[in-house]
C-alpha cells in the first residue's frame, strides 16, 4: 500500500508535466512475477498508472504474455517484445544465474526462436485493438553477444513482420 501511495504522488506530478506515468515490470526488481504485478496494480486501482508489458521479462517472471496482456488490457500503454530462450532459463534458475549471467548465458534470443507464442500474442492485440508503441528489444552483454545484435535484430524483424502481416 505504500508503494502504492508513493507511485501515486510520483503520477500527480508527472501529470504537471503532461505525462502520464506506466510501470514497467522488470527481473532483478521488486515486481516480477505474476503476483507481484498483480499486488502492485490492486495497491495503484485509485491510480492512472499504465503497464508496459515485457514479454520476455514476464515469461522470465513465470507469466505467460499473451494472458498478462488479456488481463491488464485496460492498462496497457506499450510494449516490449523480446522472446526467451526456455532452456537457457532453465539452466539460469538451476545454476541461481543472477539477471546479468542469464543474460550473458543467452536468456534472451532473437524473436520467434523462444518460447514466446507470439502469433496468439499478437491475434490478440489485434482482436482488442491494441494501437499503442511496441519496442522490440534484444537484450544481450554488448561485445559478449555469440550473434551480432544488429543480425539478430534484422532476424527478428523479419519474424515480426510475418507474424503481424498474417
Amino acid at each position: 500500500k505504500q508503494v502504492g501511495a508513493v507511485i501515486g504522488d510520483v503520477e500527480s506530478a508527472a501529470a504537471e508535466f503532461g505525462l502520464c506515468l506506466v510501470f514497467h515490470p522488470h527481473v532483478a526488481t521488486f515486481v516480477e512475477t505474476p503476483l507481484e504485478v498483480e499486488s502492485l496494480f490492486n495497491a495503484l486501482a485509485a491510480t492512472q498508472v499504465g503497464l508496459c508489458l515485457d514479454t520476455g521479462h514476464c515469461v522470465y517472471g513465470g507469466g505467460d504474455p499473451t494472458e498478462e496482456a488479456r488481463k491488464y488490457r485496460s492498462l496497457l500503454r506499450y510494449l516490449h517484445i523480446k522472446d526467451v530462450n526456455a532452456s537457457v532459463l532453465g539452466e539460469a534458475r538451476r545454476k541461481k544465474l543472477d539477471f546479468e549471467g542469464a543474460v550473458g548465458a543467452g536468456v534472451f534470443s532473437r524473436i520467434g526462436e523462444g518460447c514466446i507464442d507470439f502469433e496468439a500474442f499478437f491475434r490478440f492485440l489485434a482482436e482488442s485493438q491494441y494501437s499503442g508503441w511496441l519496442v522490440v528489444e534484444q537484450d544481450v552483454i554488448y561485445g559478449k553477444a555469440a550473434i551480432p545484435p544488429v543480425e539478430s535484430m534484422r532476424a527478428s524483424l523479419d519474424y515480426l513482420k510475418k507474424v503481424i502481416c498474417r
